[in-house]
């Protein structure tokens, strides 16, 4: 009798996703060397998230997720690359003056 090798149901899982990159929080970034425009986020090795990383808004989204999930805010977009926020002052419009500064 010969045994057949199990066959894994999403092969990406296994064999084309080389660069992985922990964000905290049992949470896994990976991005496929078969698709390069393709991230997973994995949470305990289970995929809770696939994006096209083109995808600026589906890009940004992943980062919201992952926050959401416990990852580091800082690992999570330097990962993909998003650009971190600068503070800013308190006020939207800092140059604008209101009625009390005229």
């Amino acid at each position: 009798m010969t045994m057949h090798q199990q066959q894994s149901i999403i092969p990406e899982t296994e064999q084309n996703l080389k660069n992985s990159h922990s964000i905290g929080r049992n949470l896994t970034l990976e991005f496929s060397d078969k698709n390069k425009g393709q991230c997973q986020l994995l949470n305990r090795e289970q995929i809770v998230k696939v994006v096209d990383l083109s995808d600026k808004v589906a890009k940004k989204c992943l980062v919201v997720d992952a926050i959401d999930l416990g990852a580091r805010p800082s690992h999570s977009m330097n990962t993909i690359q998003v650009p971190v926020p600068m503070k800013s002052s308190s006020r939207p419009f800092p140059d604008l003056k209101t009625e009390h500064q005229k």
